[in-house]
């Protein structure tokens, strides 16, 4: 005759072993994917500020052509209002800033009325997260 035997109690404790080692297997997994959506977003957004900054450096190097007695103006009044029609991207998370400088093209030092007949140095800084963020590219535009 078989003895039937109560195995209640080491089933909730088999099933409480499981739970545990599930989760210290899962923890690491859980861990990579937060980290790797907050790598995603950064990326999104520097991604966001270099599209700006060369979408900035693009239309001021058009408007040299153009207009070049003006640039410093037309810098100086610059904002992502002027290229946000033409994108779908959240420009209110960013701040830029453009600047035009003569430069120093005979490299001798002195930077003189000659060199700002030649070009320009064009400056534009995007910044984001409240200015802890920011990218810079420079350029240089010849007068045509």
């Amino acid at each position: 005759m078989l003895i039937a035997k109560n195995n209640n109690g080491y089933m909730l404790l088999e099933i409480m072993v499981s739970i545990a080692i599930i989760t210290i297997v899962l923890l690491p997994f859980i861990s990579y994917f937060s980290n790797s959506l907050y790598v995603l977003s950064k990326t999104e957004m520097e991604s966001q500020a270099y599209q700006f900054a060369t979408s900035t450096v693009e239309t001021l190097k058009m408007k040299s052509v153009h207009d070049w007695d003006n640039m410093e103006t037309y810098a100086g009044n610059y904002s992502l209002s002027d290229i946000s029609k033409n994108n779908d991207l959240f420009t209110d998370d960013f701040n830029i800033a453009v600047t035009i400088n003569d430069f120093d093209f005979n490299s001798d030092g002195i930077v003189d009325s000659d060199d700002s007949l030649l070009g320009k140095k064009l400056s534009v800084v995007v910044n984001w997260n409240e200015g802890e963020r920011n990218i810079q590219i420079d350029t240089l535009l010849r007068k045509r």
